[in-house]
């Protein structure tokens, strides 16, 4: 597990959000390099060799919750949340423990790195609840905001 370290990387990573999440929930190439851009060193990758097995992009923000407007926001370095925006592991490498490896290692960077951050939130699918409370997260309610059609 390491950051992703270039725009080849990158590339690879938002092909891969788009075959783990529903095409309504699409992000073009363009707003993704914005979002690594603003924080590089949030984004993770699993890597197999060269191959990139999964990554996970997180990005700072100010108050407590996701606000209604927030699946376009950018990274604010001044923030006390860590969001954890994204996580996707290629479909054949599920169940072999790389989200939790990932998602740990996010959270003991944000630990380590992020010392105004006081928390990490994030938002997911209700069938992904139980992946992400096996590592710790607290179910809080539903969110205000509505990304695609689910």
């Amino acid at each position: 597990i390491r950051v992703i370290r270039n725009e080849d990387e990158l590339k690879a990573a938002w092909m891969l959000r788009d075959k783990c999440f529903p095409a309504d929930e699409s992000v073009s190439l363009e707003r993704y390099q914005e979002h690594y851009r603003a924080a590089p060193h949030l984004c993770f990758g699993y890597f197999d060799g060269e191959k990139l097995r999964g990554f996970l992009r997180g990005g700072s923000q100010k108050g407590e919750h996701l606000p209604p407007d927030s699946c376009g926001a950018l990274h604010d370095p001044h923030g006390e949340t860590m969001v954890l925006h994204l996580l996707c592991v290629e479909e054949q490498s599920r169940t072999r423990g790389i989200g939790q490896a990932l998602m740990k290692a996010f959270i003991d960077y944000v630990k380590a790195k992020e010392t105004k951050v006081n928390r990490v939130i994030l938002m997911c699918h209700a069938e992904l609840i139980p992946v992400y409370t096996r590592v710790g997260f607290t179910l809080v309610g539903r969110p205000q905001i509505k990304a695609g059609s689910r």
